[in-house]
C-alpha cells in the first residue's frame, strides 16, 4: 500500500502543480508580448513540464490498482502517455523556445515581421500538440472510468465522473466546441484536475485505512 500513498500524492502535487501553470499562464502571444512575460512564461511552463512525470508516475498507481482490467487499464496509460509526450512537446515549444526565440530577435528591428511569422509557425504547432493531449487524456479518462466501473477497485462515483468529463472532453474537442486558448485550456485543465485530485484522495484515503486495520 506504500506504492498506492506515494501514488496518490503524486495525483496530488501534480493537479495542484498543473492548476498553478495554468493561474501563471500569460495571455499574450505576440512578440513584445513574449519578451516582456518571457519569466513568468518559462517559470508556468517549467513547473507544468516538472509535474507531468508526477502525474504519469500517479497514473501508473492508479492503473495498478485496476489491475483487474487486465486491457483497459494498461490501455489508458499508454493512452495517456502518448498524451503527455504531446504536452511536453507543447510546453517546450510555447514555454522554453518561444520566449528564447523572441528575445533574440526583439533587439533586431528588419527581423521582427520574420520573427512574428516563425512565431505565428510555433503557435500552430502549439494548437495541434495541445489538441492531441486534449484528446488523449479524455480517451484515457474514459478508459480507466471503464476499469472503474468494471472492476469496482475504487467507488463507483470516481468512474462515474470519469467518463462524463472523458466524453464531453473528446466530444467538446473533437466536434470543436472547445478550443486551445489559454482560458478553454485551463478549463479542461480543471476538469481533469478535479478527477485527478479525487483519484489522489481515494488512494490515500485508502493506504491510510488499509495500515490502521
Amino acid at each position: 500500500m506504500k506504492g498506492q500513498r506515494a501514488s496518490g500524492f503524486a495525483l496530488l502535487f501534480g493537479s495542484v502543480g498543473f492548476l498553478l501553470t495554468m493561474a501563471l499562464h500569460p495571455t499574450s502571444g505576440s512578440l513584445e508580448g513574449l519578451v516582456r512575460q518571457g519569466p513568468v512564461r518559462v517559470a508556468s511552463h517549467a513547473l507544468a513540464l516538472a509535474m507531468i512525470p508526477v502525474l504519469f508516475f500517479g497514473f501508473l498507481g492508479v492503473t495498478q490498482r485496476l489491475q483487474a482490467a487486465v486491457v483497459l487499464a494498461p490501455a489508458a496509460l499508454v493512452t495517456y502517455g502518448f498524451g503527455s509526450v504531446a504536452a511536453m512537446c507543447a510546453a517546450v515549444l510555447n514555454g522554453l523556445a518561444a520566449p528564447a526565440f523572441a528575445s533574440r530577435l526583439a533587439s533586431e528591428a528588419s527581423l521582427h515581421d520574420t520573427a512574428r511569422v516563425v512565431l505565428a509557425y510555433s503557435f500552430q504547432l502549439n494548437t495541434a500538440f495541445a489538441k492531441v493531449f486534449m484528446v488523449a487524456v479524455s480517451a484515457a479518462l474514459l478508459m480507466w472510468a471503464l476499469a472503474v466501473l468494471r472492476t469496482r477497485a475504487l467507488p463507483a462515483w470516481v468512474g462515474g465522473l470519469g467518463g462524463m468529463l472523458g466524453s464531453v472532453g473528446l466530444i467538446a474537442v473533437v466536434g470543436g466546441y472547445l478550443g486551445t486558448g489559454v482560458h478553454e485550456f485551463g478549463l479542461f485543465v480543471l476538469g481533469f484536475a478535479m478527477w485527478t485530485i479525487s483519484l489522489g484522495v481515494l488512494l490515500l484515503l485508502s493506504s491510510t485505512l488499509h495500515h490502521e486495520t
